[in-house]
């Protein structure tokens, strides 16, 4: 039960056809998240990099880990898999640092564990 990010019909269609598409269809199609203009390209990298400084790199990893591994399981069996990854991240130290510096009002200092 794989889910692509493009439309088997789109992905046909420009396999077989070889057409050029720009930013715009290729944020229709879902291929990538976002499109800015060329002038606010460095920002905007800029931004999403320090989005994900601001991120455990433990729990992110986790995360992506989990989301590659469920990609072609049921919704049962992602749920189930989902349940047992939540228990781990409880676990990380990370996830500890993140709630102490919840409680003390104050940025995380990520170990990555």
């Amino acid at each position: 039960q794989h889910h692509s990010t493009i439309s088997l019909r789109n992905l046909s269609n420009n396999s077989l056809t070889g057409k050029k598409f720009g930013s715009d269809k290729a944020l229709e199609y879902g291929m990538v998240n976002s499109v800015v203009p060329a002038d606010e390209l460095d920002a905007a990298v800029d931004d999403m990099v320090n989005t994900l400084k601001s991120k455990s790199p433990a729990i992110m990893r986790l995360g992506l880990n989990a989301f590659h591994t469920m990609s072609d399981m049921s919704q049962e069996e992602a749920l189930r898999y989902l349940h047992g990854c939540l228990t781990l991240n409880t676990m990380a130290e990370d996830a500890a640092e993140g709630v102490m510096a919840f409680i003390q009002k104050r940025e995380p200092e990520w170990k990555g564990r």
